[in-house]
Formats: structure tokens, C-alpha cells, sequence
């Protein structure tokens, strides 16, 4: 397919294949991405009275994804909106079909977007429905946006936010399962952040320093010329407004924190300044728990941490803990030693690396 100029500049071909290239697995032809791209295209301009109730089920069920629940809710809403799925597609066809009108549903809605990527990014979404991998189908429309981004920028600003946040947010949930992720997504989000951050609007912006905390926090050296360009705005650019320099000196400080939680105080400052609900997203660390193991393992060595699990003191030994407990010291028995009750599904540390 010809390409036109808005695929141009830093990261251009991303996923493409030559014409003569034979498709490889993983990758998607050019004609399906047409193909897409147009079912995409018609249900954007489908007006709100138009007939597509046979999805509306599948929206409803994606609507009650909470990224803040607990990973055990979490799961379980997952899975209902992979039963309401099946119940609504019979093949193939209908699930992709159904896809895309989800995914166009997410690039007017932000909110929206951000649970359809965390449904996707779940386990149960690692396999496929009626021989459509979910995956595959968002790497699908994410490679056309990409090579479409400046037209869509242009064109469609509130989309290309929605498309971004996608992008950023489906390459931190999921780049950590697949080095492939990892390939294909790097470099397009980072050239994608350039991007907001250039416009410097308000919403770009919002959305740049948002996304920046997420991917950074565990990339801090992919950022460094992000953060000049941060510094070079604040200082050239004088028609930024108050809400843009503010989202711009969030960036920075973050990034002096090395992207984990702000202090109390300045946190409160950009509270003050962008409000509950924007600074919302920053209350929370992006890096993985650690588990420590109290009890003896070598194999669990590199892996222990300073947080604390709750102890279960066996039954044998009521009198011991109640000595203790009175004492004002801990138990250092060895025998006495409650097991974590987090360690449970601890298991061999090459289980865990099948999934790097």
C-alpha cells in the first residue's frame, strides 16, 4: 500500500512488510488492515441513533472493568466480558467485527479505552475467540494509526489522544510477557509523546505527562530527551497557559522523583492547581509487588523485599506466642514461624521466567 506522507519521520514502517515479503506469523497483511480500517471508519461515523444494539451487552460488560480493583474482581470481570463475547459472536467474523466497534468506541472515550486495554492484557484474552487472537487485533489498528498519526492528529485530535493512550498503556501491560511487545511498541510510543508534547495543548499535554509516568517508571533512560524538550518548552514557548506549564512541571518533577510518588506536599500543590481526579493517576507506584519470604529458602533469596505478610502461628503453640507477645519481643524459633500465606503459589523460579 502507498503510503502517504503523514507516515514520515522517526519509527515510519513500523510492522510493515515489503511487497514481497510473505506474511510471518504475528504479522498483519496490508489488506486486512484496509479492510479494518474501514469497518473502524463507519461505525466513527455512525451517529448515536443508529442500530448497533447487538454490541451494546458487550459494551456494558467492559464498562464494569475496574483497573483498581483487586486482581481476584478484576479476574472475574475479565471473564464474564469473554462469556457475553461468546454469547454475542458465533464466529470469526462477528468477533472481529464486534472489535472494531469497540475500538472506535474507545477513540472518543478515554475512560472506556483504558478498560478495553486492561481486558485485552489479561490472561484470559492470551488465547483466542473463534480463532481471533484479541491481541493481534489491536496490534491490528494500532499499526494503521501509527502510520496514519499525523492526518489523525490533524484531523481527529481527541482520537489520536484516545489511540495513544491505548498504545501506552497496551505496551506497559503487556511489553512484560513478550519481548516482541517490547520491539513493536518502544519506539512508536515514544514518538507518539513527542508528538503531544509538541501540539502543547492542554489536553496533549494531560494526557503526555500521564502516559510518561506510566511507561517511564519502568524505562528511565528511553525519556531523557523528552525531559530537554519538556525544558526547552517551558523556557521558549510564551504562549503555554498556566494548566500546560503546569502539566510540564509535573513531568519534571516526577521525573526527580524518579517516577514513583510525589511528596505529600507537592502533591497537594498540583492537586490544588489540576485537581483531584487529574492527579488521581499519580497516587500509585507502576512497579511489580515483592513478596518477602520470612521462612528459610535459597531459591526465594533474590527475591525477598521489606514487606511484611501476615503470620500464621500454628496451633500448637498458643502458649509460646502469648509469652512473646508479652514480652515485647518477636519469636526467633525458626519452627514457630507461621508460613506467608502470599508464599502459597510461590513457585520455582523457572516457572516464573516462561513468563518474560
Amino acid at each position: 500500500m502507498e503510503k502517504s506522507a503523514s507516515g514520515s519521520g522517526r519509527g515510519r514502517g513500523w510492522m510493515r512488510l515489503n511487497n514481497s515479503e510473505a506474511a510471518r506469523p504475528g504479522v498483519v497483511a496490508t489488506s486486512e488492515i484496509e479492510n479494518s480500517m474501514d469497518k473502524i471508519t463507519m461505525y466513527l461515523n455512525l451517529d448515536e441513533t443508529s442500530d448497533c444494539s447487538q454490541y451494546s451487552k458487550l459494551i456494558e460488560a467492559i464498562e464494569q472493568i475496574d483497573t483498581n480493583d483487586d486482581s481476584i474482581i478484576l479476574s472475574r470481570k475479565v471473564k464474564q466480558v469473554k462469556k457475553v463475547w461468546l454469547q454475542l459472536c458465533k464466529n470469526g467474523n462477528e468477533v472481529s467485527d464486534s472489535f472494531f466497534y469497540v475500538y472506535s468506541k474507545c477513540l472518543s472515550d478515554t475512560s472506556l479505552a483504558t478498560k478495553f486495554v486492561a481486558v485485552i492484557s489479561l490472561p484470559p484474552f492470551d488465547r483466542v475467540l473463534h480463532e481471533q487472537k484479541l491481541v493481534v487485533l489491536l496490534v491490528k489498528c494500532l499499526q494503521y494509526h501509527y502510520d496514519e498519526r499525523i492526518a489523525l492528529q490533524k484531523d481527529h485530535p481527541e482520537a489520536f489522544r484516545s489511540f495513544v493512550q491505548m498504545m501506552g498503556e497496551f505496551f506497559h501491560k503487556a511489553k512484560g510477557r513478550s519481548n516482541s511487545i517490547d520491539r513493536l511498541l518502544r519506539e512508536p510510543n515514544l514518538v507518539c509523546l513527542e508528538m503531544l508534547l509538541t501540539s502543547a495543548q492542554e489536553a496533549d499535554l494531560c494526557v503526555f505527562t500521564t502516559l510518561l509516568n506510566l511507561i517511564a517508571s519502568s524505562e528511565p533512560k528511553t525519556v531523557t530527551s523528552l525531559l530537554t524538550h519538556v525544558r526547552e518548552l517551558l523556557i521558549k514557548e510564551s504562549n503555554l497557559t498556566t494548566t500546560s506549564k503546569t502539566w510540564l512541571l509535573l513531568a519534571l518533577d516526577l521525573a526527580h522523583c524518579r517516577f514513583g510518588l510525589l511528596p505529600n506536599d507537592i502533591h497537594k500543590f498540583y492537586e490544588d492547581k489540576l485537581g483531584e481526579n487529574e492527579m488521581s493517576n499519580f497516587q500509585t507506584t507502576h512497579s511489580s509487588l515483592c513478596i518477602e519470604i520470612l521462612q528459610p529458602n535459597k531459591t526465594f533469596d533474590s527475591y525477598k523485599s521489606s514487606v511484611n505478610v501476615l503470620q500464621v502461628t500454628p496451633e500448637s503453640a498458643p502458649l509460646e506466642q502469648t509469652n512473646s507477645q508479652n514480652n515485647g519481643q518477636p519469636s526467633t524459633d525458626p519452627k514457630r514461624l507461621g508460613r506467608p500465606i502470599l508464599g502459597v503459589g510461590v513457585r520455582d523460579q523457572s516457572t516464573w521466567d516462561k513468563w518474560e
